[in-house]
């Protein structure tokens, strides 16, 4: 029940969507690595290394929608928990997403002017996690009186799912033709995190004669680590809960000037054998003098001591990410760029439709964004990118009024700051590019790659295989 709310909030002070729509067909390191069929150098302007010195880039997402929104807006703010205004008729939960990703390495290697040949490595961080917590929930943390003249049966039913992983990535690229370009990313996953909750059925008592009451709970919360126990070993990389994921990205630009990217996006798995703990949930929730101040934690305190500290070991398990697949088709104009950017994932409901207008003026490049989620939701967004061959600087939001208005209500602690669901998202990297300058054959005096007569493509070579076969 209500520990779902109390870790979910937990998470957004420390961890949708965590992609960057406007850092989409910019030939950035970041943009490399996130669709590996994009070029990172150009030839007799780039240096043939990129590396980001351990500067981390990538962004932060959280989103908090539902009927509730402005009881969830103050504990977003950091304010008392006021359910005084919620609509305990709407049968609509609320929703709370969580997404991080942030690349602590990247380096990336000029291979060969021939095709274009270009590998990397990354280690990335990424967080994905989303709870739907009834208004109930919410209501009885605040003060149960609320509940007195409503429903009782199955209010409590929440469930939720969040993982953290650590992701290490090969990557490679080159082009098939002229137009056409292919690229791969295999990596090695660690799990750091994950927890899931499932009430499938509960209830509520009240005895407004002695202002008490108790509630029923039934269903289970798996983790790999125990409540207010958790081990910071787990942050370090290992191969105690390993995993595996791939990408797989192709670009194409046809004679009409039609630019189309696509991708299979963290096709994967972790497997989780270390330690998880099953909480079998099925107990009832009794609380003495309801009316007292304190009431609200003197109820977590007691999920803690019915729920969460005897757990049961059980055996391993495993959990998928979130695989997408998504489409972008672009045609630049001089030094206008528009986006147009589909994203579905494949094993739930959430999807984006983005369009992201860019404007190019030399090294600096200015972009509005415009998505509209699944989940009924549109985001306004604005990025500033320095591009140069040897330079990458960017810093930007696919929220920017939504996230501008979340941080003045924190700063200023004020609830009013803000109508309708809450959201922050932000995002910000660097890149530079070292070595020697790429040269093209009639002008180098040295040319990495020279392609050997006959040579094909890696890429070429397996389509050719495979015709032979057919």
């Amino acid at each position: 029940m209500g520990f779902i709310l109390c870790a979910s909030l937990f998470l957004n002070v420390t961890d949708v969507s965590a992609q960057q729509w406007a850092m989409y067909n910019t030939g950035t390191l970041f943009d490399a690595f996130e669709n590996p069929s994009q070029k990172t150098f150009q030839p007799d302007s780039s240096r043939r290394y990129a590396f980001n010195f351990f500067v981390p880039n990538g962004g932060l997402t959280l989103q908090a929608k539902g009927p509730a929104d402005n009881t969830l807006r103050k504990a977003i703010y950091g304010l008392p928990l006021d359910a005084s205004g919620i609509d305990l008729d709407s049968k609509e939960t609320n929703n709370i997403s969580i997404a991080q990703n942030a690349y602590i390495f990247m380096f990336r290697m000029f291979r060969s002017i021939q095709y274009n040949r270009e590998i990397g490595f990354s280690w990335q961080v990424k967080t994905q996690a989303a709870y739907h917590i009834t208004n109930e929930t919410l209501s009885i943390f605040d003060n149960y009186k609320y509940l007195i003249n409503g429903e009782n049966s199955n209010i409590f039913n929440n469930k939720g799912e969040g993982q953290a992983y650590h992701q290490f990535s090969f990557s490679y690229r080159e082009n098939y033709n002229r137009r056409l370009a292919f690229g791969a990313k295999l990596s090695y996953l660690s799990g750091i995190g994950y927890t899931k909750l499932s009430i499938e059925d509960s209830g509520l008592n009240i005895d407004e004669i002695n202002h008490s009451f108790s509630s029923r709970l039934k269903g289970s919360y798996l983790t790999n680590f125990l409540y207010n126990s958790f081990d910071p070993l787990l942050l370090i990389p290992n191969i105690k809960n390993p995993g595996a994921a791939l990408t797989l990205s192709t670009n194409y630009r046809n004679k009409h000037g039609f630019f189309f990217l696509g991708n299979i996006k963290d096709l994967g798995f972790i497997l989780w054998r270390k330690q998880p703990y099953l909480h079998k949930i099925d107990q009832t929730i009794s609380l003495e003098d309801a009316e007292a101040k304190n009431a609200g934690t003197k109820l977590k305190e007691e999920i803690e001591k019915n729920i969460l500290q005897n757990p049961v070991t059980t055996g391993k398990f495993t959990s998928l990410l979130d695989t997408r697949a998504e489409l972008l088709i672009n045609r630049d104009f001089n030094s206008y760029q528009p986006n147009l950017i589909l994203s579905k994932s494949l094993f739930n409901k959430n999807g984006q439709i983005a369009l992201v207008n860019t404007y190019r003026w030399r090294s600096l490049n200015f972009s509005a964004s415009t998505t509209y989620n699944l989940n009924k939701t549109l985001e306004i967004g604005g990025q500033f990118l320095v591009k140069s061959p040897n330079l990458d600087f960017f810093i930007g939001s696919d929220q920017i009024a939504k996230t501008y208005t979340a941080f003045s209500g924190i700063m200023q602690s004020d609830a009013n700051r803000g109508r309708g669901y809450t959201a922050i998202n932000m995002y910000m990297g660097f890149a530079l590019k070292v070595g020697p300058i790429l040269e093209r054959y009639n002008t180098a005096d040295r040319v990495p790659g020279l392609k050997k007569p006959g040579e094909k493509s890696f890429f070429g070579k397996i389509f050719t295989s495979k015709s032979k076969k057919r």
